[in-house]
């Protein structure tokens, strides 16, 4: 789940609260191949002192990523390269499409997405990581034209105890600015665009669960603190102030009952969302 809040274009003292429910399945096929399908829930309060509050739920854009990760290891430690491929698909409701540029979950056309990463964990428990992810957004519906995204970020993480995984990383979104008409009615009046760059602090808590019947549990916890934003447009002069997520996760092996996985790596909502 993922908390924080968001902007609402209204200068008269604008607040969005937005809760997302984000529901994600993986399935590990082959030596490193695997496939995952996701679709966030989003729960969003909003108003202003002119207005008061409203209260509305929606659903995101369907997406799906179809990935390998490479791993050689070594007397030091071992290596990870890993990339996937994947599209969203237009599900989205008109709510998870209008939140401003740094919240946006839905562009109402099918995106091609990709995601790179490396990573590199020693031996002795310390590692580090880096991250891409891209969301091309190429067509336009109904004269809108949602920004593509580009996000980025790198850091540290530690295992302790063989159950927890704290980390610490700087992350980046580059989100192109959006192109809606300035009247639906009369398109040569022109667009507004609006978008954002960012950067975040994010620290991160992993617990894994090692023990039966629960083997296989991970916890994670990831506060993501705006260090820098810069938005462009008319519509965006409000920012994120703070985004908090926790989640669950379950793993096992289908093939193998008696073995499990080790736990996922926390990535940042910024990361695995945007």
């Amino acid at each position: 789940m993922q908390r924080g809040d968001y902007a609402k274009p209204n200068p008269m003292h604008a607040r969005t609260e937005a809760r997302i429910y984000a529901f994600e399945v993986a399935l590990g096929l082959w030596r490193g191949l695997g496939v995952r399908l996701g679709l966030p829930l989003l729960d969003v309060e909003y108003g202003n002192d002119e207005d008061g509050d409203q209260h509305d739920v929606n659903v995101g854009d369907l997406w799906f990523r179809v990935g390998y990760t490479w791993a050689r290891a070594s007397k030091t430690g071992i290596l990870r390269l890993g990339g996937s491929l994947g599209l969203s698909l237009p599900t989205g409701g008109d709510l998870a499409a209008d939140l401003t540029s740094n919240a946006s979950f839905a562009s109402k056309t099918v995106n091609p997405l990709l995601q790179l990463d490396l990573s590199y964990d020693f031996r002795s428990g310390v590692g580090f990581f880096a991250v891409t992810d891209v969301r091309w957004v190429p067509y336009e519906h109904k004269g809108v034209h949602t920004g593509s995204a580009f996000t980025y970020g790198g850091g540290l993480r530690l295992r302790l105890y063989e159950r927890l995984y704290p980390s610490l990383g700087i992350y980046g979104l580059h989100r192109l600015p959006d192109k809606v008409p300035l009247d639906p009615m009369m398109p040569m009046m022109g667009t507004r665009r609006r978008g954002i760059d960012a950067l975040y602090i994010g620290v991160g808590l992993a617990y894994a669960v090692k023990s039966k019947p629960l083997k296989g549990l991970s916890l994670h916890a990831t506060v993501m603190i705006p260090a820098y934003q810069y938005t462009r447009g008319p519509m965006t002069r409000l920012v994120e102030k703070l985004d908090f997520t926790v989640g669950i996760r379950y793993g096992f092996d289908a093939w193998k009952p008696g073995k499990t996985p080790p736990p996922p790596d926390p990535l940042p909502s910024k990361m695995a969302y945007r």
